[in-house]
């Protein structure tokens, strides 16, 4: 068999392992989709990112705790899709992972039993968490394999209520922190266990910092009053802009979408008591469109379903069939576009196809094995055959006598005297012997 049959093989017994152990899910979230964390309500609201209107919501068990009497504390806050495609949404004492809208995958205890207004994932996997305004003060990372508490991350000793976390493409690690309304840059080394301290931006915005967030084009966009841009490097003030008559008192989460379009929502009179504002952002921050939802009070973390985040994914990670699932990862390539499939491209009748494609490839595996059993046999055999014979030859003759042996059928048979007889000289032989041939 050749390389391109055995990886094909090893292949589909991947696939198939994924598949009937029903270990990982495609995420079933549709693509495109804005998803925030509404504390107040308990929930996560979801909307159409192109007109924001309200589609549906879902609840948990444990996003109702009323644990601190303050209901923003105790309701989902942070929330972010982790490497699996799913979605990871941080409750007071657990963090709790959906493959689609109320169906958990599982959840993980956290260190501290605290609001996370922000959580983000690095490139590894591994999950970084931020308190909230108030909180505890702690940067803390869980790792990528069970989002066990891993460490908590140093800061400036007057850094604190942090808000905002988000990473950029070479690992820079930026936390935004209200205590001294600065947004602190820290190195991760390529594991991301050690961070260095590089530098702080000073806030330029309107009011308090929150959400933070990278665009397209490198720069880091800054919730707080308003939206602000900044170069990341420098801390320059790029540029800043609002919805015009203002009525997004207190933005808090950001976002971006495959097209660099920002989403934000806010806290509405400061408190977010009351239903917020859902806005869209052209890249540039014109054509602002926005709406007020009753049913979003509290509004912290926000994403779009399939948004490639800086820092997490590549932005060019095109998905052919558009089933979700990006075509580096993306077994069937050709599924039928928001066909429901599992993490590796494939419905569930394209993983019965390729088994049975397993199943005949194993079948002809079996017959060529046979095979070369069969002629694996023969050939000691004939090796074992081989060596009797020459023990037997060796028995009956000396060496020289032997060597003469070989002499003289050279002499006989070897017509272009190269030492050594082939087929067509024996041929040939035999018919100048026969009179059939005249030399």
């Amino acid at each position: 068999m050749n390389k391109f049959s055995v990886y094909r093989i090893i292949l589909i017994i991947l696939t198939l392992i994924i598949f009937f152990n029903n270990n990982i899910y495609a995420s079933t979230f549709q693509k495109g989709d804005i998803l925030i964390a509404s504390s107040q309500t308990d929930e996560i609201r979801i909307y159409d990112s192109e007109n924001l209107n309200f589609k549906s919501s879902f609840t948990h068990e444990l996003f109702i705790n009323n644990i601190t009497g303050a209901t923003y504390t105790d309701g989902p806050n942070g929330v972010a899709f982790n490497k699996r495609g799913n979605l990871v949404v941080a409750a007071y004492t657990h963090f709790v992972e959906f493959t689609g809208p109320n169906i958990e995958y599982a959840r993980y205890v956290k260190q501290v039993a605290e609001a996370n207004e922000n959580i983000i994932f690095d490139k590894n996997g591994n999950l970084y968490s931020t308190t909230s305004t108030g909180g505890s003060d702690h940067l803390n990372q869980y790792n990528a394999t069970n989002y066990k508490f891993q460490q908590t991350i140093n800061l400036p000793d007057k850094a604190g209520q942090l808000t905002g976390i988000t990473f950029d493409d070479s690992g820079r690690l930026f936390v935004a922190s209200q205590s001294d309304n600065k947004i602190h840059v820290l190195q991760a080394d390529s594991d991301f266990i050690n961070f260095t301290y590089c530098h702080y931006i000073e806030s330029k915005n309107d009011q308090r910092l929150e959400g933070i967030q990278f665009n397209l084009n490198g720069e880091l966009l800054v919730a707080g009053g308003n939206i602000a841009i900044y170069n990341p490097n420098t801390g320059q003030l790029l540029n800043s802009f609002d919805i015009i008559p203002d009525t997004d008192y207190y933005p808090v989460p950001i976002t971006i979408d495959n097209k660099g379009r920002i989403f934000t929502s806010d806290f509405e009179a400061g408190s977010g008591g009351i239903g917020a504002d859902l806005i869209r952002f052209n890249a540039d921050g014109t054509e602002a469109l926005y709406i007020n939802d009753p049913g979003l009070i509290g509004p912290f973390g926000i994403v779009i379903v399939g948004a490639n985040i800086p820092g997490i994914h590549e932005y060019d990670c095109p998905d052919s069939d558009n089933d979700g699932v990006p075509d580096k990862w993306d077994i069937c390539i050709n599924t039928e576009p928001n066909s429901a499939v599992y993490s590796n491209g494939c419905r569930a009748q394209d993983l019965y196809s390729i088994a049975n494609e397993f199943k005949t490839i194993s079948h002809t595996y079996e017959i060529l094995v046979d095979h070369y059993e069969s002629l694996s046999t023969t050939h000691h055999r004939l090796v074992s055959e081989y060596e009797e014979l020459s023990k037997t030859t060796i028995e009956m003759y000396t060496k020289k006598q032997i060597e003469e042996i070989v002499a003289n059928i050279l002499e006989w048979g070897d017509c272009n005297d190269d030492g050594k007889i082939t087929l067509n000289e024996i041929i040939k032989k035999l018919l100048i012997i026969s009179g059939a041939y005249l030399e």
